[in-house]
């Protein structure tokens, strides 16, 4: 994700560009990811929180807000994640269902809500999001650590 913010400036340049600069930048782009996925994570809490009771509005809305996320890297392994999650997850919900460990009120296809599948899709790319960055966050603060000590 590391979405650099661009601004003109020989000064901000200069900062931005100094070591500690980098390091400071490194951290804003952890910080804003994280802040990213958040935000969307708090999207979707709402969408659920809103229209759990019209399963059909919620799963196109939950579709709607895959789309944009999607599109915004446009990376396949996302869209493998968001498959593979998308079934692995609702598939462990059905199962521990089945052994009756816990039941959705308004269950629309083998004891789950039709918007579940986009649900866990999404919440598998935007943990995938903040862990790339916490990664790239590590590996830039140990690779200035060991040059500058």
């Amino acid at each position: 994700m590391h979405l650099f913010i661009k601004m003109e400036g020989k000064v901000f340049n200069k900062v931005l560009c100094s070591k500690k600069g980098k390091r400071w930048r490194a951290l804003f782009e952890l910080v804003k990811a994280i802040a990213i996925s958040l935000g969307i994570a708090v999207i979707c809490l709402a969408l659920v929180a809103t229209l759990w009771q019209q399963p059909l509005a919620l799963a196109i809305s939950l579709l709607i807000v895959s789309w944009w996320v999607l599109s915004w890297h446009k990376q396949k392994e996302e869209l493998l994640l968001y498959i593979i999650i998308g079934i692995g997850g609702p598939l462990g919900e059905i199962i521990a269902i089945h052994f009756g460990a816990w039941s959705y009120s308004l269950p629309q296809v083998i004891g789950i809500p039709i918007w579940l599948p986009p649900l866990w899709a999404l919440a598998g790319v935007l943990t995938k999001w903040s862990w790339d960055e916490v990664v790239l966050h590590y590996k830039l603060k140990n690779s200035y650590s060991s040059k500058h000590h």
